[in-house]
C-alpha cells in the first residue's frame, strides 16, 4: 500500500493540534483518565474514527516514565502507562501523547509542559528545542547512528539527565517509517485490525520496517521516527516527530517542539 508523504505530514499536524488544544484548556483537578478522553473527543470532531493506540496523558512524576519496560511495554506486559486517576495540580508537569489514523497514514505527537510555574521543568522542556536542532542538524551532516547515540548521550550527560531509552540501540527510536503504521505499542486486537486493513501481517513487538540498521552508517533517505525523552530526578520530557532525510538534508515534516523558530532545515 502506497501512502502520500503529505497524507502522513497531515495525520502528524492534526495529532499535534489535538495535544496543543487539550493542553490550552487543562485543569487543576482533571486526571490522566480526563485528558486522554478530552483528547480522543477532540479527534473525533476532526472525523477520526480509529487510533494506532488510546491517548495517553502522564502527570508529575509519571512523566518519567519509570518502572516501564522500554519506551512502552511488549504484548503480554500489563500496561501501566495507560491513564491513571492522577490528578494535575498547579505547576505540575505534564505529557499529553496521541496516535490518530487517517485514511491509510498513521502519526503521533507528544506534547510536554507544564500548569502554572515550575522553572526546572521550563528548563528540561526548552532543552528540546535545543536537541531537536542539534539531532537535525548531525542528521544531515551525514552522522552514523553510533554517532548521533554517542551525541544523545552526551547531551544528556552535559545537563545531568538520562535518556529514558539507555538500554535500547538508537535504530529503536530512530527509525524507517516505512509505509506502513507503526504497531509497536497496539495491543493485537489493534495489530490483527491494521493487518488486514494493509494485507500485511505485522508483529507488534518488531520495529515496522523489520529491517535491522548498523551502527556505522548514516540514516538513508526517507521518512524517520524520532522520539527521545530525557529525565530528569523528578520528571521527564521528550517528542515523537517525523523526520524526513532526503539527498543530505534533513528537516522536520511539523517543528516537534512548538518554538516559531524551530521550523530548521539543514544541509550537509
Amino acid at each position: 500500500m502506497s501512502i502520500d508523504i503529505n497524507e502522513i505530514e497531515k495525520a502528524e499536524g492534526l495529532a499535534r493540534q489535538c495535544t496543543q488544544a487539550i493542553a490550552r484548556i487543562l485543569e487543576p483537578g482533571m486526571s490522566e483518565a480526563d485528558a486522554a478522553s478530552l483528547m480522543r473527543e477532540w479527534l473525533k470532531t476532526q472525523g477520526v474514527q480509529s487510533h494506532l493506540h488510546r491517548p495517553l496523558a502522564w502527570f508529575g512524576p509519571r512523566t518519567m516514565l519509570s518502572g516501564r519496560s522500554g519506551w512502552l511495554p511488549r504484548p503480554g506486559i500489563q500496561p501501566d502507562y495507560f491513564p491513571s486517576t492522577r490528578t494535575l495540580s498547579k505547576g505540575m508537569a505534564y505529557a499529553l501523547y496521541c496516535a490518530p489514523r487517517l485514511k491509510h497514514a498513521v502519526a503521533e505527537s507528544l506534547h510536554c509542559d507544564h500548569l502554572g510555574p515550575n522553572p526546572d521543568y521550563a528548563y528540561l522542556v526548552s532543552l528540546l528545542e535545543q536537541l531537536q536542532q542539534d539531532l537535525c542538524q548531525a542528521i544531515g551532516s551525514g552522522h552514523t547512528l553510533a554517532q548521533l547515540e554517542a551525541g544523545l548521550h552526551g547531551f544528556a550527560s552535559r545537563h545531568s539527565l538520562q535518556l529514558r531509552h539507555k538500554r535500547l540501540p538508537i535504530a529503536h527510536w530512530i527509525r524507517p517509517y516505512d509505509r506502513q503504521p507503526d504497531t509497536g505499542y497496539a495491543n493485537q486486537r489493534l495489530v490483527d485490525k491494521l493487518a488486514s486493513m494493509t494485507g500485511n501481517p505485522m508483529p507488534a513487538h518488531l520495529p515496522s520496517s523489520g529491517v535491522p540498521l548498523k551502527a556505522d552508517t548514516p540514516l538513508q533517505d526517507g521518512l524517520w521516527v524520532v522520539q527521545p525523552w530525557l529525565t530528569s530526578a523528578r520528571a521527564g520530557a521528550g517528542f515523537r516527530s517525523l523526520l524526513k532525510v532526503e539527498d543530505g538534508s534533513a528537516v522536520w515534516l511539523n517543528p516537534p517542539v512548538s518554538a516559531a523558530d524551530m521550523a530548521l532545515s539543514y544541509s550537509a
